[in-house]
């Protein structure tokens, strides 16, 4: 204070960090020769590991958990809405099954066609990661994540030539086919 008046040092500090550039994969690293060479070019264009990158395995979990536990989650609230929309089909097309063969069928289906469209969003965002990382730096992150998002956004469009439905829509009755099949030769061989 001087004088009567309060006099302030303000100085700016950043609350949140954000990093565009990609993080080095130390499998990438160690095995393939093009992807050392490119990282070792431009070392600015990659987050590189600190001093601290051997935390230990609990760490690591912790890390790699963090995404894993997203997509479980994501992937979880696709299961459950295919199954919902199986149940409220087969409780039309079937309203004499019983609360049981509903429930088994539509757990069935639910499983099967989410599974397979949040398989297909994963390998989406896993080429996404795979690209922005062997391209590297800011623009990396960014077209890695454009492509991701590119791909799950093609493969939940419709189209006239799969009569009306998506890729993921598409693939997901394909994969429903081969179990009823798997089922039915099963049957066959085994007796119901």
């Amino acid at each position: 204070m001087a004088r009567g008046r309060w006099i302030t040092e303000l100085k700016p500090t950043a609350v949140f960090s954000f990093d565009l550039r990609p993080k080095v994969s130390r499998d990438l690293y160690n095995h393939s020769g093009w992807y050392r060479n490119r990282v070792n070019a431009n070392p600015s264009n990659w987050v590189l590991p600190d001093r601290f990158k051997d935390l230990g395995a609990a760490a690591k979990g912790i890390k790699i958990g963090g995404g894993g536990i997203l997509s479980a989650v994501s992937a979880g609230f696709t299961i459950a809405g295919e199954r919902e929309s199986a149940y409220n089909e087969l409780l039309q097309s079937n309203p004499g099954w019983s609360r049981e063969e509903l429930d088994g069928r539509a757990n069935l289906e639910g499983g099967v066609k989410g599974g397979t469209k949040a398989g297909i969003d994963i390998g989406a965002a896993g080429a996404g990661a795979l690209i922005g990382t062997a391209i590297g730096g800011p623009a990396g992150t960014l077209v890695g994540a454009g492509i991701g998002i590119g791909i799950s956004v093609l493969t939940s469009m419709e189209f006239d030539f799969l009569g009306g439905r998506s890729f993921k829509d598409a693939a997901a009755d394909k994969a429903m086919k081969l179990i009823d099949g798997i089922a039915e030769r099963w049957g066959k061989l085994f007796g119901r």
